[in-house]
């Protein structure tokens, strides 16, 4: 008797949540509205190309936290570079950059010690020469955690946005 209940609220669940994710209502993954986030591409020639991301409510939410989490991971350890560590590019980076409306304070681990830290931008290096380095407020520059996941993983997000962005949309 019990089964009979359950089963029906279970396909009640899921059909609302479906109906939800389909209807354009559900919030995207790990963002805000506000939040302003990028791409930006430093040529070796020195110029800078910035692309603005628009994030499909409908982008894969596995992809999307793979990212994100890769990206954490990196900013999990950061220490003051060597201008030995900061090789002089040799080849085109880019940086995943995500810049806030309002500071936010955050705390890192730079040098071994916690370090709070009003910050309006981040910007991580996800392809090039210094994969890891981090730019903070646009002035302050770390070496992360030397992660090799973070640019695979940038690679799928790219690969699935466009994909979300060369599909038709459907209402």
């Amino acid at each position: 008797m019990n089964n009979r209940k359950i089963i029906p609220l279970i396909l009640l669940i899921n059909l609302l949540f479906c109906l939800s994710v389909l209807s354009g209502c559900s919030n995207r993954p790990f963002l805000t509205g506000e939040n302003d986030y990028s791409i930006n591409t430093v040529k070796i020639t020195g110029e800078i190309k910035n692309q603005p991301l628009q994030i499909p409510w409908n982008l894969n939410i596995a992809v999307m936290r793979n990212l994100l989490m890769e990206s954490s991971f990196v900013l999990s350890d950061l220490h003051t570079p060597d201008s030995d560590d900061l090789q002089k590019p040799s080849s085109d980076t880019v940086y995943l950059e995500s810049i806030f409306p309002e500071s936010q304070t955050m705390t890192f681990i730079i040098d071994q010690q916690p370090v709070v830290l009003d910050v309006n931008s981040i910007q991580i290096e996800v392809r090039g020469s210094n994969i890891g380095k981090i730019i903070l407020n646009q002035t302050l520059i770390f070496q992360g955690i030397n992660n090799p996941d973070l640019e695979p993983a940038y690679t799928d997000f790219i690969k699935e946005l466009n994909i979300k962005q060369s599909t038709p949309a459907t209402k």
